[in-house]
């Protein structure tokens, strides 16, 4: 019976180890709940949808552009609830003028991306440049007041 057990070590081991490297495990975040955690959470899970929806060539047609333009309305709707937290401004240091600078240049950029990819006569390049954009404003915020940026 001891074998088994021990058999089992390795495996066990190799599946906590893939669960840290990927941040799967809850302790591997540190218990982070704040609020602007929650709301970055959601804010990749729209970003990379859009993203990857780009890249599909007829990401533009009818029911792909409903889904994109609403993952983008949702970016604009984060933005306006990340637009309201002190904590990420306080936690960095840096003024709240900064923090609201940088999430209505995100704001601004979301909005534009949505109105872009709702307009049935847009096209893929001129949506993809949008986003880009707002790729450029996650880079910006990211450099000011993730941690671990300094």
């Amino acid at each position: 019976m001891m074998k088994t057990k021990c058999r089992r070590m390795p495996a066990l081991a190799g599946l906590a180890a893939v669960l840290l490297a990927a941040g799967l495990a809850p302790w591997a975040r540190g218990g982070d709940d704040s609020p602007i955690q929650k709301i970055m959470e959601q804010v990749h899970t729209r970003n990379r949808a859009i993203g990857k929806g780009l890249r599909n060539p007829s990401a533009l047609e009818a029911a792909g552009r409903k889904g994109l333009a609403a993952d983008a309305a949702s970016l604009a709707r984060l933005g306006k609830e990340a637009r309201k937290l002190t904590g990420p401004a306080r936690g960095r240091k840096k003024s709240q003028q900064e923090w609201t600078r940088t999430v209505e240049d995100f704001l601004r950029a979301s909005e534009e991306l949505a109105r872009v990819i709702a307009d049935p006569g847009s096209s893929q390049p001129r949506a993809t440049q949008s986003y880009q954009k707002l790729q450029k404003t996650c880079i910006d915020c990211h450099s000011a007041f993730r941690e671990g940026a300094d």
